[in-house]
């Protein structure tokens, strides 16, 4: 009699595609050898916060929720109850930086005013400016907050580009 064993059962999954917060996320697992069916496990580490990994089918999956990179150890065991292992990594990448607010509420001359420019994605802290165009006489913004404070002293409206800048010093612009 001749027996013949199966191929040494491996990881082949060489690296893992970057994710993107907020943005949904599947890449596969791939093994080779052993006896199927293979089962999968992460044994040391963790998956990126949002990220599943199904045990019969080696999918990872999910939504990642925040960036940066997790490193972790996958284990493929298969029907004969041998295990392979590979440390592998998933980087997330914040989600695009934009700037949320849509307008500005109306201000009255001689009449306090304050209204807050608001950001989303990117890295924080932001930083903001007012890149073409002007704010209204009377009113600054605070470059740290995108708060928009102060007392316009002219009647009319006024149209400019605000710009946020995050600590990748990636920017997105809009014009209010």
């Amino acid at each position: 009699a001749i027996n013949v064993d199966p191929a040494p059962l491996s990881i082949e999954t060489a690296e893992l595609p970057a994710g993107q917060v907020d943005s949904e996320y599947a890449a596969s697992l791939a093994a080779a050898g052993g006896v199927e069916p293979y089962s999968w496990s992460v044994t040391e580490g963790t998956l990126p916060e949002g990220l599943t990994l199904d045990a019969a089918t080696g999918a990872i999956s999910g939504t990642p929720t925040t960036a940066g990179s997790s490193e972790f150890t996958v284990q493929v065991t298969d029907a004969a109850e041998t295990s392979a292992t590979k440390v592998l990594a998933i980087s997330v990448d914040p989600a695009p930086l934009s700037i949320e607010t849509a307008e500005l509420p109306a201000g009255q001359v001689e009449s306090e005013y304050a209204a807050s420019l608001a950001a989303a994605g990117g890295v924080e802290p932001y930083s903001w400016a007012v890149t073409e165009g002007s704010l209204p006489e009377g009113l600054t913004l605070d470059a740290a907050t995108g708060a928009i404070s102060g007392t316009p002293t002219t009647a009319g409206s006024a149209e400019f580009t605000v710009q946020v800048t995050d600590a990748a010093e990636t920017s997105a612009t809009k014009v209010l």
